[in-house]
């Protein structure tokens, strides 16, 4: 007896975890949920070129410039108005640093980009901002930032937040 009470009591336990789902969905997140990425998500395009991950940044350890890309999650796969806000932080050693924040459609059309390029040095936050955020995403697209980093420059992170 005390068997058909464990498994009855499991049963219902189960099926418990199991219900019907809620009133929240997984697109309900997006309207406040805005990402924060280390700078250690970002590496070089070319596989050849030298970099190395200090804590949780980027750094370009290649003697020259190198083209970095840094991974960022449409959270909305639907979401079609673009972003809030956007912003990196890097330390620029000198020379040209640039960025370009862009959304693409599923079949790698350009939708939107912003971009900024810097020649001073020190720690900065650039803002992907030209009278707008990126203004469109696509549904089922995706995001992406390319940038050129200087020698001994660091991405030390990047966030990016959707508009509900």
């Amino acid at each position: 007896m005390r068997t058909k009470n464990r498994v009855a009591a499991f049963t219902i336990a189960l099926f418990g975890l199991c219900a019907a789902p809620t009133a929240v969905r997984a697109e309900d997140d997006a309207s406040n949920d805005g990402k924060g990425y280390t700078g250690a998500m970002c590496d070089s395009m070319i596989s050849t070129v030298a970099s190395t991950r200090v804590g949780a940044f980027y750094v370009n350890l290649s003697g020259g410039n190198a083209s970095v890309i840094c991974p960022a999650i449409q959270d909305s796969w639907l979401n079609l108005a673009g972003l809030s806000y956007s912003h990196i932080n890097f330390s620029n050693p000198g020379g040209t640093f640039g960025c370009t924040e862009s959304a693409y459609d599923t079949f790698g059309t350009l939708q939107s980009s912003r971009s900024f390029s810097v020649t001073s040095a020190g720690l900065q936050r650039q803002y992907f901002y030209t009278s707008s955020y990126l203004p469109t995403t696509a549904s089922e697209g995706y995001l992406s930032i390319t940038c050129a980093v200087p020698n001994n420059a660091q991405i030390k992170g990047y966030f990016i937040q959707e508009k509900p």
